[in-house]
C-alpha cells in the first residue's frame, strides 16, 4: 500500500478509519489482505488475519485462485499449514484451468506442501489439468524425486 498516495506517511488511507476495518477488502485483481498475505508468506499477518474470524479463508479473486493457491504455489508451508487448519479452505479446489494447490506445489517443488495436502485426505493426486498433466508428472518432469514420491504413495 502507498501511504504517499493518501497524503504521507501521517496520513491513513480511508478505509481504515472504518470500524472494525474491513479485512476482506477486495483490490482491482479481487485480492485481499489475506491472499497478499500468504501470497509473500508472512505468516503472522495471515495467522492474525484468520484469528479475526472475518475473513474469507478460500476466497477467489480474478484468476480465481484463493490464498491457499498463492501460499502453495509460492513455497510458503506455515501459510498452508494455516489455511488448512482453519477448516474452511477446499484442499482440491480448482482454478479456471483445473489447477489446484497440490499442482502447482508439485510442479514448483514445494515437497512439504504436497504432503501437507495429501495428508488432508481431500485432495486426488491423479486429475488432469487442462494441459493434460497430472501433479505426479508436473513434478516428475521438474526432477522433484521426493513430490514424486508422495504423489505415487497417494495415488
Amino acid at each position: 500500500m502507498d501511504l504517499f498516495r493518501y497524503g504521507g506517511p501521517t496520513k491513513s488511507p480511508p478505509y481504515l478509519a472504518i470500524s472494525p476495518p474491513p479485512f476482506d477488502l477486495v483490490d482491482d485483481y479481487g485480492r485481499t489482505p489475506l491472499s497478499w498475505a500468504a501470497y509473500e508468506g508472512h505468516d503472522t499477518i495471515v495467522k492474525r488475519l484468520l484469528e479475526t474470524g472475518e475473513v474469507k479463508a478460500d476466497l477467489e479473486d480474478n484468476d480465481s485462485w484463493t490464498p491457499l493457491s498463492w501460499a502453495a504455489e509460492g513455497g510458503h508451508a506455515a501459510m498452508v499449514k494455516l489455511l488448512l487448519e482453519t477448516d474452511k479452505v477446499d484442499a482440491d479446489f480448482k482454478d479456471d484451468y483445473s489447477r489446484t494447490p497440490l499442482s502447482w506445489a508439485a510442479e514448483e517443488g514445494h515437497d512439504t506442501i504436497v504432503k501437507l495436502l495429501l495428508e488432508t485426505g481431500n485432495v486426488k493426486a491423479d486429475f488432469k489439468v487442462n494441459i493434460g498433466q497430472m501433479p505426479l508428472s508436473m513434478a516428475a518432469k521438474g526432477k522433484q524425486k521426493a513430490g514424486v514420491r508422495h504423489l505415487r504413495i497417494n495415488r
